[in-house]
């Protein structure tokens, strides 16, 4: 029995690994995400401003 289990563990290990390599790179690139929806939002956020001053200089000049 020790010995299966050790095999188990020896054919395992590069599976195992290789998952948290893969779950370390899911996190960085959910960081990744979340940065560039933040940086979305403000581009969101100032493009909404400059348009709402261009409305307010045009509702001025009419």
């Amino acid at each position: 029995m020790h010995l299966q289990l050790k095999l188990f563990y020896e054919q395992s290990l590069p599976r195992i690994c290789n998952l948290a390599a893969q779950c370390e790179f899911m996190e960085k690139y959910s960081i990744h995400l979340d940065r560039q929806q933040k940086a979305i939002q403000t581009m969101t956020q100032l493009y909404k401003q400059a348009v709402d001053q261009l409305e307010a200089l045009a509702s001025k000049q009419s």
